[in-house]
């Protein structure tokens, strides 16, 4: 199966971002801004539209009093009547400041590139003066965010989404210890200790760590009686009708630029594909779609790869497994396994083991660094693409959670 190439796909969020109109105008003073991407938004609630990360740290905020605004970063295509919140756009404001920039390259004009740069830093500080939050809290923060927000006086945090270790692209010291400290937010709000140890070196920055948790997870680990959103998603019941032992698969996007098997699908490896298909009759299949390919052209091809290769297979299921929380998905499964997904932390936190495919997380490898707690733990092994290794670590692996029973 052909991948879209990554400027198709990012042409066509361009597309669909521009049949939103600009909302941005209409943002008026809050107390904290939050800012996401359509990407964050990947759970119904109640009909809606709702972000996970985004919608508990609202939750928190407005039960201490606090207004709260959203705004979505571009290229987001969702429309505002189908989200849970209002969120504001720019998407039109930010395609000019693309179109000035993409024309520095083409022309090789530094002054035009530069030109982009103080149109997308005064963007961000018009907004912020508008809305004076007192506080802004952001998903991957952009260097020209943060550059507003300290320019402004106003304190940014990172909230974490997904893995931190040393050797992230965005997260990693050797990636970015070169950057000045205008282009780092004044503080990341972490998971757990291990992010935060990976993270240490942020502070010659000027930037503090604060262990807050993660956010989505405490509300279902420990539920409020008042949290409607977390009683009606625990009182979700088994997506098989056969009593077998459950085994989830979370994808990743974007994996062809990571792996280097000769014709790499672009969603899972060849050996998992066999092992799922060969074992449907002994185990049943939850197959995770990672939130970027809930949207749009990714989740198209994704959605027509799943097809194309389990529709025969009444074991293997992936709508519901993909919408339902993912505390709770980790509640219906007895193994995990993954390429090296974010998930096999929040896995690790409910005693799911992992199993990951990608060689390259094993010691010696070029993400050795990944998982390093996880793996140290048990929790995590890595076992290949080899179709008889998979199944064999799931054999084990059911074998000793059952004489833990």
């Amino acid at each position: 199966m052909k991948i879209t190439s990554a400027r198709t796909i990012f042409l066509t969020s361009i597309l669909r971002g521009l049949t939103i109109f600009d909302t941005w105008r209409k943002a008026t003073a809050c107390d904290v801004l939050l800012i996401g991407h359509e990407h964050h938004f990947n759970y119904i609630y109640d009909g809606k539209i709702y972000s996970p990360l985004l919608g508990s740290i609202l939750e928190r905020l407005e039960r201490n009093g606090q207004k709260v605004s959203i705004i979505l970063k571009p290229f987001s295509a969702i429309r505002p009547q189908r989200l849970w919140r209002p969120g504001f756009t720019f998407n039109y404001f930010h395609f000019v400041t693309l179109l000035i920039a993409f024309a520095g390259k083409i022309f090789r004009s530094n002054s035009l590139q530069s030109i982009a740069k103080r149109r997308e830093i005064h963007f961000w500080r018009r907004l912020f003066s508008v809305c004076a939050p007192s506080k802004i809290i952001a998903i991957t923060p952009e260097p020209a965010i943060c550059n507003a927000a300290r320019q402004l006086g106003i304190p940014i945090a990172d909230l974490q989404h997904g893995v931190i270790n040393s050797q992230h692209p965005y997260y990693g010291e050797s990636f970015k210890k070169n950057r000045p400290s205008e282009d780092f937010p004044t503080e990341y709000l972490l998971w757990d200790k291990e992010s935060s140890e990976s993270l240490l070196w942020v502070s010659t920055k000027g930037a503090r760590l604060t262990i807050i948790g993660h956010p989505w997870f405490e509300r279902f680990l420990h539920p409020s009686p008042d949290d409607n959103l977390v009683i009606s998603s625990l009182s979700q019941s088994k997506l098989f009708l056969k009593n077998k032992p459950t085994i989830l698969v979370t994808l990743q996007w974007g994996l062809e630029k990571y792996i280097d098997t000769p014709d790499f699908n672009g969603f899972m490896c060849e050996g998992l594909e066999k092992a799922i298909i060969r074992t449907q009759d002994a185990y049943n299949w939850m197959l995770r779609l990672h939130p970027v390919q809930l949207h749009g052209q990714r989740r198209i091809e994704t959605l027509r790869y799943l097809e194309s290769t389990f529709s025969g297979c009444t074991a293997v299921e992936w709508v519901k497994s993909s919408y339902i929380p993912l505390p709770i998905a980790l509640k219906l499964c007895d193994l995990h396994i993954t390429s090296f997904s974010t998930v096999v932390r929040e896995a690790a936190w409910m005693n799911i083991p992992s199993a990951l495919t990608d060689r390259e997380v094993a010691a010696g490898g070029k993400r050795e660094g990944y998982f390093v707690h996880e793996k140290a733990s048990g929790l995590a092994q890595v076992v290949g693409e080899s179709t008889e290794d998979i199944m064999a670590w799931i054999r084990l692996r059911l074998l000793e959670r059952n004489r833990l029973a």
